[in-house]
């Protein structure tokens, strides 16, 4: 803290071994997210083949499908980047991580993932609903519960933009 209450960040130089961690990370979190979207379409699949399917199946259905495209894309970016980067001499990290396309393109798999996953979970909030609707108060306080999720990854992924 400094005088004024105000902590600084010191952040440590970005080397190989935080840059892999990082998409090795990111990879596995958005494999496993999109996995739990793709199990959601197994559900959905004959409510939907219909001439004129319910409004809210499709929306979960689609909701479950973009989420899977987001975290499936984090997945594979990821993993082409952990390839670059395991190559990497240790002395030419940072200024590769900062040239062009790199500097672009490092932050995309986290985003997707962030994406991915808030499409995720407003999926399972909508099929709470839907399958609460004659569960009484559980189906409002599921949905206050899930409501609460999204806005909480929403605020974090913004101070981590902001102030991270």
């Amino acid at each position: 803290m400094d005088g004024k209450g105000s902590s600084k960040l010191h952040w440590a130089p970005v080397d190989r071994t935080q840059l892999c961690n990082d998409v090795l990370n990111t990879s596995v979190m958005a494999a496993l997210i999109g996995g739990f979207a793709f199990s959601n379409l197994q559900s959905l699949e004959s409510p939907l083949r219909v001439d004129d399917p319910p409004p809210l199946d499709t929306a979960i259905y689609m909701f479950n499908v973009v989420a899977i495209h987001l975290c499936t894309c984090s997945c594979l970016t990821s993993a082409f980047l952990y390839k670059i980067i395991n190559k990497l001499n240790d002395e030419i990290v940072l200024e590769w991580s900062q040239s062009m396309p790199w500097r672009f393109i490092l932050p995309m798999p986290l985003s997707k993932f962030v994406v991915g996953c808030l499409f995720y979970l407003i999926s399972v909030v909508l099929l709470s609903w839907r399958d609460l609707e004659f569960a009484g108060p559980s189906r409002q306080i599921a949905m206050a519960i899930g409501i609460g999720s999204v806005l909480m990854v929403c605020m974090t992924a913004t101070l981590v933009v902001l102030k991270g």
